[in-house]
């Protein structure tokens, strides 16, 4: 149901996304006592989930790690074997809140900051036909007015969300 722009090719996207992953880096406050963004992350050991490839979107050149869990990741991070941890930040965050894994490490929540990178705008994907297309005719045209009246804004709010992702639409 949420997809990367363009990341399916049987998909056809609408104009407007429905939502966005708030990507960040997750270090230790040590190793970057004076953070400059992305900046920091050149020549450094900067790890992610398989298959992420967050590098299209970072224009420095790093020392990539693909690790397969979020676990592993925070592992590797708390024995500097990676210099910083780039995913979700909602999805790291609950990783973070199984107190299980922070005692299997010794993590010290205190030691860590996390920093925002960017934002990965999550569309719906419909098919590549007839009805798709409609469909996504529709989505665009009833999604703008939902946005516009104040809804979405509303639903983001009522559960929760940390970012709301259409800031610019008036």
């Amino acid at each position: 149901m949420g997809s990367y722009i363009d990341e399916e090719k049987f998909a056809l996207y609408p104009q407007w996304h429905i939502d966005a992953d708030i990507v960040s880096a997750y270090f230790k406050r040590k190793k970057f006592p004076d953070w400059k963004g992305i900046k920091s992350l050149e020549n450094k050991n900067v790890g992610w989930i398989r298959e992420y490839d967050f590098q299209q979107y970072i224009d420095v050149k790093m020392n990539i790690h693909e690790i397969n869990t979020r676990e592993g990741a925070l592992g590797r991070l708390y024995k500097d074997r990676i210099d910083v941890f780039i995913d979700d930040l909602i999805d790291l965050q609950n990783v973070l809140k199984k107190e299980k894994y922070l005692k299997k490490f010794g993590f010290n929540i205190d030691d860590f900051r996390f920093e925002q990178l960017f934002l990965l705008k999550l569309y719906l994907g419909f098919a590549k036909n007839k009805r798709g297309k409609y469909l996504s005719y529709l989505w665009d045209k009833n999604f703008q007015v939902l946005l516009k009246n104040g809804t979405i804004k509303s639903l983001f709010d009522k559960y929760n969300e940390q970012v709301f992702p259409f800031e610019n639409v008036k």
